[in-house]
């Protein structure tokens, strides 16, 4: 008596798990007749079958898995699994469907256990997930126009991928081990460009600048360049994230995205150069001048590297539009510019700051420097106004002749901050030129 009441009660502990069972569970003949099924399986099948009773497995599913019945006919083994989580979609294919994921046992010839399981939802985020990678895949391998790669803590390219080399045409072993330096333009200001973005990258997470790169081939293309820092996420004591930690010493590597941008750049161009350029000259005018100047004192704040300035002045310029007109004028200002580029670096900024008076900006240069270029400059201008000098012009329709120039140098210190201090400290200088004779370089006198 003992013995059939605990058969009873594991009975009824049976249907009650049965009942609450998330998954649902059946049990059918061989030829799919339901002999017991528990409400999560009725609750997926009874919708598909269209009727309140639920006669046959294999009758309600053959619209959707006709293959179920084969399945079953050709497993021979006496028991064992005929299918686990096969998928069957009982809507509409493609997003949205609903899928039922099917686990068949063979309990013996005449007994079989089924387990239904609704997984649409993990079906969707799986497609997602597909799509997501496909996405990924397409930006990364197949659009020329970004690059992605990585560097190592020191700044040199650890990883390439094929989209790397499809924007530039290096191969893998051409750039492994390199700095970014290798892909960009060999002018005289990259270097420095690199260093410096590695710097703000460390110090503040990421780094954005554009510049000219190089392809393999040699063609060039006008690049945007953003350097991201990977650190350390500090954990806290509670397991929680942490803030991020701009400790150097945590930096594990850098992330670079190089984008291609030639086509806006040059569409641009020619705006920014309308509106950044003195029209006569071609030098850089007085607004961006000191746009750039701001940004080359925030640089030399944060780095404390020279940040030096020339002012100069044309000697004696109201005779030249008296002797030879306004046009011959005009012509020297504009020779004066060419001459002068010659001389300075290409990170170096000449404005026409107006008449015949420039200012030059001369990043990561000291005192000594500057007037070493300025020196470097008068003497240009000297002989190249003077006849039977190698670099004198007598093809000019007016060949002017005794032309010279004053100028005036200073240094960004601690007494001579700012822009405009800057500015005045060395047309103070100018003055002192021009009061000295004129055609020299004079230096501003100490804060």
């Amino acid at each position: 008596m003992g013995d059939t009441t605990d058969i009873e009660a594991e009975y009824e502990s049976l249907l009650g798990f049965l009942y609450i069972c998330p998954v649902g569970v059946l049990r059918v003949t061989a030829t799919g007749e339901v002999e017991m099924i528990n409400p999560y399986a009725a609750q997926m099948l009874v919708p598909l079958a269209r009727t309140p009773v639920l006669r046959n497995l294999f009758d309600v599913l053959d619209a959707y898995a006709p293959e179920l019945r084969g399945m079953v006919d050709h497993f021979t083994a006496p028991s064992g699994s005929i299918c686990q989580n096969h998928r069957i979609t009982v809507s509409r294919s493609g997003p949205g469907a609903r899928v039922i994921a099917c686990t068949l046992l063979k309990i013996n010839p005449d007994v079989l256990m089924g387990v239904l399981q609704d997984i649409t939802e993990m079906v969707e985020q799986e497609r997602q997930l597909r799509q997501n990678e496909a996405m990924f895949a397409a930006l990364v391998v197949g659009v020329k126009d970004f690059a992605l790669f990585s560097l190592d803590r020191s700044g040199l390219i650890d990883s390439w991928n094929m989209s790397g080399r499809q924007q530039t045409g290096y191969g893998v072993d051409e750039v492994i081990g390199h700095d970014l330096q290798v892909l960009a333009e060999p002018d005289s200001d990259s270097a420095d460009g690199v260093a410096n973005q590695i710097e703000e990258a460390i110090r503040e997470g990421w780094s954005l600048r554009e510049c000219w790169c190089l392809r393999r081939d040699g063609s060039r293309y006008w690049s945007q360049v953003m350097v991201a820092s990977n650190q350390v996420t500090d954990v806290a004591a509670d397991g929680s994230d942490g803030s991020t930690t701009t400790d150097p010493r945590d930096i594990t590597g850098f992330a670079v995205v190089l984008r291609d941008i030639t086509e806006r750049h040059v569409s641009g161009e020619e705006l920014r150069r309308l509106l950044t350029t003195d029209h006569l000259t071609g030098a850089t005018n007085r607004a961006r001048f000191f746009d750039l100047a701001e940004i080359e004192i925030a640089r030399h704040q944060a780095n404390r590297r020279p940040l030096s300035a020339v002012m100069l002045d044309v000697d004696y310029f109201k005779q030249v539009n008296d002797r030879y007109g306004h046009a011959a004028g005009d012509a020297l200002l504009q020779r004066m510019v060419t001459l002068c580029r010659v001389e300075l670096r290409s990170r170096d900024v000449l404005a026409r700051m107006g008449g015949e008076e420039f200012a030059i900006l001369l990043p990561n240069a000291t005192l000594d420097q500057a007037v070493a270029i300025a020196e470097r400059i008068r003497a240009s201008l000297e002989a190249a106004f003077t006849e039977g000098s190698p670099t004198f012009d007598d093809s000019a329709p007016v060949p002017i002749t005794g032309i010279t120039v004053s100028l005036g140098c200073a240094e960004l210190n601690p007494s001579v901050t700012g822009v405009d201090a800057l500015l005045h400290a060395a047309d103070t200088a100018l003055y002192d030129a021009k009061r000295g004779g004129r055609n020299q370089v004079q230096v501003a006198p100490p804060g």
